[in-house]
């Protein structure tokens, strides 16, 4: 079974790198979990706001 690379944040470029830039600003950095979904940056997108709404302390 194939893996799923994990695309590092010093050589993102274009839509990956704003994707870790969103991240850095809505979650205080960019998890592991954004380096993965990097891969397919649409579905990371719309990840993103959902993930940062249940990390608010709102939320919990």
């Amino acid at each position: 079974m194939a893996r799923i690379g994990k695309i590092e944040r010093e050589g993102a470029t274009g839509e990956t790198e704003r994707l870790f830039l969103a991240a850095e600003a809505l979650l205080g950095r960019a998890p592991n979990f954004y380096r993965y979904l990097a891969n397919s940056p649409l579905v990371a997108k719309m990840l993103l706001p959902l993930n940062a709404v249940l990390m608010t302390k709102k939320a919990r």
